[in-house]
């Protein structure tokens, strides 16, 4: 029944990528548009508070390449231990909002491992 959708497969992965691009752009943007706010609240976790733009910044850059497909494994790896971290320092310890950070990390593991497929600059 789905012997007709293999010739698309390469194309897998823009789907994931534009996913993670998403989540990352949305998350990742407010961060920077108040940088004071982005510190205080890493702060407020317990970490330094110059890591919330640093990691803001990652996130938009993250999300762009993952994006565009340029250097895609690395920018999933970035992204990938920025998850890690999160999940297991801020969601994990609160036992709350775990999910969507589980889910975009596999997401990320998925494009390191895979690659980021057709319809990338990688790819041309």
């Amino acid at each position: 029944m789905f012997e007709n959708l293999k010739k698309y497969s390469d194309y897998a992965p823009f789907l994931l990528r534009l996913g993670i691009a998403m989540s990352f752009l949305v998350h990742g943007i407010p961060k920077l548009m108040n940088l004071s706010a982005t510190s205080s609240f890493f702060a407020s976790l317990g970490f330094p508070g110059f890591l919330g733009p640093i990691v803001g910044i990652f996130e938009v850059i993250g999300g762009i390449l993952v994006l565009v497909g340029l250097w895609t494994r690395s920018a999933a790896l970035w992204l990938s231990i920025i998850m890690l971290t999160a999940i297991l320092f801020v969601h994990l310890p609160s036992g709350q909002g775990w999910e969507l950070p589980i889910l975009l990390l596999l997401m990320n593991l998925a494009l390191l491992f895979r690659g980021s497929g057709k319809l990338a600059v990688d790819s041309a």
